[in-house]
């Protein structure tokens, strides 16, 4: 009985042994398919990261690509508009230059078919003759005011005039141009000049004045960028126009 007992225990031992390596073997392979786990979850994230990080560099490619776009039409626009401004301007002076081919073609013909006439030699001028302001002085007290009421009558009822001085009054062209299209109104298009484009006011009005004998005694550049210009070479100028227009 005791040797049955003991081979017994012995079985069972040996069972034991078994059962416990076989425990310690499935423990390992679970530590190792776990360590697999863990290092696929590890590459899974790391690719995952990388993922999210090109994403977001596609995206801010994207944006930015877009703001460039954006920049580049913008840039387009201006420069169409900026085109079709000189483009009118272009147009505009061709114009005045054929006007002022056919005027002084009419007045050639005219001189070449007019006989000379003897002029009376005059012994004299009247202080009128001398300077057309000195009339015109007679009704308002002096030169100066006499002028300026004299630019206020004739651009009256004109679109953002109104002429107090012989400075910041006529700073964006404007003045210049009104007081020319109420002599010149085929050559000013005023309906479709605005006061923020100052450059092409002043050369628009300058340009028409040549074209009819007004020697361009301002700088166009200085002008543009001066909000109170000089007020003496502005009346000096108007002045031109005045003796030109009022004989």
């Amino acid at each position: 009985m005791n040797k049955n007992y003991f081979q017994t225990q012995m079985e069972n031992d040996k069972d034991n042994a078994h059962c416990h390596a076989q425990e310690e073997e499935d423990q390992t392979q679970l530590q190792r398919h776990l360590g697999d786990l863990k290092l696929k979850l590890s590459d899974t994230e790391q690719r995952l990261d990388n993922e999210t990080q090109l994403r977001l560099q596609e995206a801010e490619e994207w944006q930015q690509f877009k703001a460039d776009l954006l920049t580049t039409v913008r840039v387009a626009n201006d420069f169409q508009s900026e085109a079709q401004i000189a483009l009118e301007q272009l147009e505009l002076d061709n114009k005045m230059q054929k006007e002022t081919i056919r005027s002084l073609e009419q007045k050639l013909k005219k001189l070449s078919t007019e006989p000379v006439q003897q002029q009376p030699q005059q012994t004299f001028a009247s202080d009128e003759r001398k300077d057309p302001l000195n009339m015109l002085a007679k009704k308002c007290g002096s030169k100066r005011n006499a002028l300026l009421k004299w630019c206020q009558n004739k651009t009256e009822g004109y679109r953002n005039i109104d002429i107090t001085n012989f400075s910041s009054s006529w700073n964006d062209g404007l003045a210049f141009c009104a007081l020319l299209h109420s002599y010149l109104p085929d050559r000013i298009p005023y309906d479709q000049l605005c006061e923020a484009n100052k450059r092409r006011n002043f050369s628009l009005a300058f340009a028409t004045a040549e074209s009819v004998g007004i020697a361009t005694t301002l700088n166009i550049n200085d002008m543009c960028q001066s909000e109170r210009p000089d007020w003496r070479p502005v009346m000096s100028y108007v002045i031109a126009i005045y003796k030109h227009f009022e004989p």
